[in-house]
Parts: structure tokens; C-alpha cells; sequence
């Protein structure tokens, strides 16, 4: 038997045991430093780039640049510039739940304000993913799969809720109005240049999506 062993782990154990008595905090465990925080600044750094130099310029060498880190860091994480576009993407706060406020107006607001909650940085990686989708095909498979069809699906939600209320007759509009809000929310950011704020959005559900939609269905 080693005797200094022994011994060794009595006076660990009769240390711990003091320190316990007294409530003091056990010292912190080295090791290596969390890795959620370092992918939030990498994810961060690859949104600030999206928003102020467009996709053409995300790069793995232009994200690690910008959050001073190095290329294998990048790497260890994300295996593909697309891997890390997508999760860049899917973190932009969008809603993930369909609001159910008993009023499809109401509904389609809150939606809103979620989506087009003011937000300068965000609205222009909106902006400048929507012009790039054209000459890229990965790009728009993203688009598709992270953004555009998340927020059709809720739509539809949102609509097939009004018409079990008896809003509307039928929810087949959906596939007929369901690039009305973004095509015109494009146009306002990238064209005229203006925010897309609650009174915006507002009007446009009062002034043309409900229209729209009950003008569909009526005609369906």
C-alpha cells in the first residue's frame, strides 16, 4: 500500500470537507474557455459582414479577419463558408411560433413586428441577401430553406387560423399574396430607402395584404 497516497487523498478529502463547512466557493476549474461565447462572436462578426459588405465578400478569411481569429478557428466550427451562411442566417431572431390573437389583422401584425422590428443591420442583410439571390443557387437554397419558407409556413398557420374563425373563406390565397409583404418591404429598404417601421407595416396590412386576401378568397 502507498502510504503517501493515502495519505495525500485523506488531506484532499479533509480540505475539501473544510471548505465545504465554511461556504466558501471551491476554486474555478482551468480548462478551456467556453466555446458558445466564441460562436457568438464569430456569428456576430459574419452578420456585421453580411450587412455592410454584402455576400459576395463573406468569406471565411473576411469573418475571421474581422473577428480576429484565425481561419482553423473558423473551421474548427463551421466546415463550409455555406454551413456558417446558414447559421448566420437562422440566428437573425426571426419568430418561430404563429401568433394566435383570435384576430387575423392582429395576427399579421404581430408577425411583423417580429420580422421587421427596426433593426438597421438586420434589415440590411436583408437587403443585400435578397440581391444576391438571383446569381447564386446556394445562396437562394438558404434563402428558401432558412427564411422565406419558415415565414410562409407561419403565414399559412396564421391564415388557416382565421379561416377555422370564419375570417376567411378559404386559405388558398396564401400562395398567391405570400410575396407581397416582402417584395414591397424590399423595395422600401433597397429602393426608396426608408424604414420599414410599425405605421409602415401597419398600412401595408391594412391598406393591401387584407384586401388582397379577401379579394382572393372571395374569387377562389
Amino acid at each position: 500500500m502507498n502510504h503517501g497516497a493515502l495519505t495525500l487523498d485523506r488531506l484532499v478529502r479533509v480540505s475539501d470537507d473544510q471548505e465545504s463547512s465554511t461556504g466558501a466557493p471551491a476554486p474555478a476549474k482551468r480548462g478551456r474557455p467556453r466555446q458558445a461565447g466564441k460562436n457568438e462572436q464569430i456569428l456576430g462578426a459574419a452578420q456585421q459582414l453580411l450587412a455592410e459588405c454584402g455576400f459576395a465578400a463573406f468569406t471565411m478569411d473576411a469573418v475571421a479577419t474581422r473577428v480576429g481569429a484565425s481561419k482553423a478557428t473558423i473551421y474548427r466550427r463551421w466546415s463550409s463558408r455555406t454551413q456558417l451562411l446558414s447559421e448566420a442566417i437562422s440566428t437573425l431572431e426571426w419568430s418561430a411560433k404563429a401568433p394566435d390573437t383570435g384576430s387575423l389583422r392582429a395576427d399579421l401584425i404581430a408577425l411583423a413586428d417580429v420580422w421587421f422590428a427596426e433593426d438597421p443591420q438586420r434589415d440590411a442583410i436583408f437587403v443585400n441577401l435578397l440581391a444576391a439571390l438571383p446569381q447564386d443557387d446556394t445562396l437562394h437554397e438558404l434563402y428558401i430553406s432558412k427564411l422565406a419558407g419558415p415565414r410562409a409556413e407561419l403565414v399559412k398557420q396564421v391564415l388557416d387560423q382565421a379561416a377555422a374563425r370564419g375570417e376567411l373563406a378559404t386559405t388558398a390565397a396564401v400562395e398567391r399574396t405570400r410575396g407581397i409583404i416582402p417584395g414591397l418591404v424590399f423595395h422600401r429598404l433597397a429602393v426608396e430607402r426608408l424604414p420599414v417601421d410599425r405605421a409602415y407595416i401597419t398600412s401595408l396590412i391594412d391598406h393591401v395584404v387584407l384586401p388582397v386576401l379577401q379579394r382572393c378568397a372571395i374569387n377562389a
